[in-house]
């Protein structure tokens, strides 16, 4: 009798102990991740925005990072949300943007962050409207609890200071603060410009991008010498598809630094792009034209006619020296007052 009850008791502890697990199971089960630790029904909510409602001064090429409640970069909802998102000025007109995301299968600690930057310099003083509706959803597609809207005012022109610790007595230091009010070109670090540090292509095809206003991009995966995560893919992406920066024997080089007939040729491009009537027809004479590449004989006598590159001492061009952030922004400086 004692037997059989004692196997009984063995037998219901087992049942109970299995429906325990399945109980488990179920509840791993319904949660598949989907509920990011924010409850797997509950609704989808913004928990963080790096641009609050209201804020003033904000610079002209803004990185608005949004933080969520769940996972809303998954590929079943990556495409829906992006176009659930928009950025319109006060008046209503549309800013074309890039939205952000990482794979959240590489990056899971990224599943609940967008990042949302606008393709083209934002104007000065001008409210803007960043708008999330209601048709953006989570992995687990909970929609949106409530449609966000972030409203927002750029830096006023009398607020802009760009005077950089480093280029207190230096020959370019007007031109590298108009470059910088612009924010087409920006500053190592917050206090300083390094102005005699030398440019990469990277960091050119990055200013370019910014100050032609380009929009079309292309895939840089191809590409073995370049990251297509890395902070200047898309811009040099921008750059490649305008025709303005030149790939040679299938390398974009992108830490390589420019030198002056590279840059002669990549603004003559940049012109080109826009369409500008180009002379190149008076040709200049330097001391050590024979060093100059015959590629770049052409855009060098337009930049020369142009006034956006001159020579260097004793007549020469120096074709093969490398340009400095300081010469850059000067250059950059009269191209942009030369195209607008």
């Amino acid at each position: 009798m004692n037997k059989i009850l004692k196997d009984k008791k063995v037998v219901l502890l087992f049942l109970l102990v299995l429906s325990m697990c399945f109980s488990t199971v179920n509840v791993i089960a319904a949660g598949s991740g989907d509920g990011s630790g924010g409850g797997y029904n509950k609704p989808l909510t913004m928990d963080s925005s790096s641009i609050k409602h209201g804020d003033e001064n904000i610079l002209l090429h803004p990185e608005i990072k949004l933080v969520f409640s769940k996972n809303v970069v998954n590929m079943k909802v990556k495409d829906n949300n992006s176009k659930s998102i928009s950025l319109v000025t006060s008046k209503g007109d549309n800013i074309p943007i890039e939205v952000i995301m990482e794979d959240d299968q590489v990056r899971p600690d990224k599943r609940r962050e967008i990042v949302v930057k606008p393709k083209q310099s934002l104007n000065i003083n001008t409210k803007y409207v960043l708008n999330i509706n209601n048709s953006f959803k989570s992995k687990s597609e909970m929609s949106l609890k409530e449609p966000v809207k972030i409203s927002f005012t750029t830096i006023k022109k009398d607020e802009i200071d760009q005077s950089f610790l480093d280029i207190k007595d230096h020959w370019a230091k007007s031109h590298i603060e108009s470059v910088a009010k612009l924010n087409i070109m920006n500053g190592t670090s917050n206090n300083y410009f390094s102005p005699n540090k030398n440019i990469t292509r990277a960091e050119l095809s990055t200013i370019l991008s910014r100050t032609l206003n380009l929009t079309e991009t292309t895939d840089l995966n191809n590409y073995k010498d370049v990251d297509s995560k890395a902070w200047y893919a898309l811009d040099m992406g921008k750059a490649i598809k305008a025709g303005i920066i030149k790939v040679e024997d299938g390398k974009l080089s992108p830490n390589t630094f420019v030198t002056r007939e590279e840059m002669a040729v990549t603004f003559t491009n940049a012109f080109k792009y826009k369409g500008v009537k180009l002379n190149t027809s008076a040709n200049v004479l330097f001391k050590d034209s024979k060093a100059i590449n015959s590629n770049a004989m052409d855009s060098i006598n337009v930049m020369y006619n142009l006034k956006i590159m001159q020579g260097r001492e004793d007549n020469r061009f120096a074709p093969k020296d490398k340009i400095t952030r300081a010469e850059t922004a000067t250059m950059l400086t009269r191209l942009y007052d030369t195209l607008n």
